[in-house]
């Protein structure tokens, strides 16, 4: 969610589509990008999209690609500035094609853990299991260290 990297999206890529969790809205059309462009998800919201592929058959027909995005819970807090601290949701993220279920844990954490605190006594976040139990497993996952 760099600003400037966004814009620089948005303006080499006009046809490109940017995906963000719940409540982006505003920010997405401060930095210029339309709003039919933009799409802020909530939890366990999904949609199909389909991706034209440069076109690599010697037929001339055109390729595309299918899968499904779906917005799902991770556990962090948000804010852009200090005055908007958990206006918005903070998201993972899953897509799944045909061929293949990937997983994107985004920038979240497994537990809180101040100093101090055992970190053995504290507990998980319970929304990776659930995750985990909705889709039935990755074949993929890409997840945060720290």
């Amino acid at each position: 969610m760099d600003t400037s990297t966004l814009q620089t999206l948005n303006r080499l890529h006009p046809h490109l589509h940017f995906f963000a969790p719940l409540g982006n809205d505003d920010y997405f059309s401060s930095i210029g990008i339309p709003a039919d462009r933009f799409h802020c998800l909530d939890w366990w919201d999904n949609r199909n999209i389909t991706i034209g592929l440069p076109n690599a058959v010697e037929t001339g027909a055109p390729l595309t690609e299918e899968f499904k995005l779906t917005c799902t819970p991770c556990q962090h807090f948000t804010g852009r500035g200090i005055f908007d601290r958990f206006k918005t949701l903070w998201a993972s993220w899953v897509v799944e094609s045909k061929e293949v279920k990937v997983f994107f844990g985004g920038d979240t954490g497994y537990r809180a853990v101040f100093d101090g605190e055992n970190e053995d006594d504290l507990p998980v976040c319970p929304a990776f299991k659930e995750i985990g139990d909705r889709f039935g497993g990755f074949d993929l996952a890409f997840i945060p260290i720290g």
